[in-house]
């Protein structure tokens, strides 16, 4: 289910950050990669280098997405 699921979640996430550098939050990015977790199946690893319009010592981000509460 999450081989399908890839395709779309990169689909999103390069939209997104085109919408986060139209709106000048970030100058740019490159090197968008989704793949499928090899140690866990049911996870999705996105990696991305993107420049911020600012700067800055470090940026951390995790986003846990889940079907259940």
């Amino acid at each position: 289910m999450v081989d399908g699921l890839t395709t779309d979640i990169q689909v999103v996430s390069d939209a997104r950050l085109k919408s986060l550098q139209n709106n000048q939050i970030i100058s740019g990015y490159k090197n968008l990669v989704v793949v499928q977790d090899p140690t866990d199946p049911t996870t999705v690893d996105v990696t991305v280098t993107f420049k911020p319009m600012f700067s800055l010592l470090y940026i951390s981000v995790t986003f846990t997405v889940t079907t259940t509460l």
